[in-house]
């Protein structure tokens, strides 16, 4: 299948009655209009939905364009949703299961009347597939907290040496990112978001990052004193590094020479791509939480309790979750271990 059926169509191509449907479903009422069914989703949780929809019309328009004329709902058939899927192969189970509940979302929302129960059995068996897929990979495959911290740090290192003044800046650029990462695993929207002056805070005995309830997931202000072990070099990416870059008249923290300011996805791509050049398998910016979880509960007895406000968790399952698993692992691998290394 061609690649370019793996493309999503973005919003302002997508068919006029496909653009009406999405308007309806989201529009933002007051005391006399009716809101939509989908106007009280987060941003971030609608942009999900959009840009899943937006991939299967992309497919729709690149292998059966005639199908566009016809109202959205007459297009969800087996025979394309079995073609469609067969196209994303190769994505990440937990991509394609992303994408296949944006569009039986939309669909059992705009369309209530219509029995759609076997799009949702589909939707449960892709989700059930993607959490097997994730839940097969050990978390002994994913590098300790200590070994990413010495990845960010030589990094640092590696830009000192590097006589292209270009290179050099990224290089340290990505050390800092690792290192601000693995420190403070917060999730990537926030990473993304951090500002000069507004969620990064200089005082006078160091920095802080700040949060508001608005730009959290479990709508709460959240606020992290800056370790200690990356202020320094943190000093020297404002003070040196960051002004050689363009547009370090923005506010954003993280900068880039090329393709403007950085986007969520963009970010997102760009850790992953630099974690691959030093450890095995995929590790993405949400692993970095799954390894500063881990790395919390290997320390001796520690109540996984702990973790929850280190991840901002709304619920201490999911922290029990990480505590049991670490359990599991070597006892060798130790928290004191893991701080010895982030010197």
């Amino acid at each position: 299948m061609s690649r370019a059926c793996t493309r999503g169509l973005p919003f302002r191509f997508w068919p006029e009655s496909d653009r009406a449907l999405w308007d309806t479903l989201t529009q933002s009422g007051d005391l006399f209009d009716m809101s939509g069914p989908l106007s009280g989703m987060r941003p971030a949780s609608l942009e999900k939905l959009r840009t899943g929809y937006g991939f299967f019309l992309g497919f729709v328009q690149t292998t059966m364009p005639d199908l566009l004329s016809r109202p959205p709902r007459d297009r969800v058939t087996e025979p394309v949703l079995r073609a469609w899927l067969a196209s994303l192969e190769g994505l990440a189970p937990v991509t394609v299961a992303g994408y296949f509940s944006a569009l039986t979302t939309i669909m059992t929302t705009a369309y209530a009347d219509t029995d759609w129960s076997s799009l949702k059995r589909a939707r449960a068996r892709l989700h059930r597939r993607a959490k097997r897929a994730g839940g097969s990979r050990s978390k002994t495959h994913l590098p300790s907290a200590g070994e990413v911290v010495a990845f960010g740090r030589d990094l640092l290192r590696g830009s000192e040496d590097m006589a292209d003044a270009r290179k050099s800046a990224e290089a340290f650029r990505d050390g800092l990112m690792i290192l601000v990462f693995i420190h403070h695993p917060m999730r990537i929207r926030n990473f993304a978001a951090l500002d000069l002056g507004r969620t990064l805070i200089h005082h006078r005995d160091g920095f802080e990052m700040v949060f508001s309830a608005d730009e959290t997931k479990q709508k709460r202000w959240v606020s992290w004193r800056v370790a200690e072990a990356i202020a320094p070099p943190l000093r020297h990416y404002l003070d040196v590094v960051r002004p050689t870059f363009p547009g370090h008249d923005r506010p954003a923290l993280w900068l880039r020479h090329s393709h403007g300011p950085w986007t969520v996805p963009g970010l997102r791509r760009h850790l992953a791509r630099l974690c691959a050049t030093r450890f095995e398998g995929r590790i993405t910016p949400h692993n970095f939480r799954d390894i500063a979880a881990t790395s919390v509960a290997l320390s001796e007895t520690v109540d996984a309790r702990v973790i929850r406000p280190l991840m901002t968790h709304s619920s201490p399952l999911t922290a029990e979750r990480h505590y049991n698993q670490a359990d599991q692992l070597s006892s060798a691998r130790t928290f004191h271990a893991i701080l010895e290394k982030m010197r």
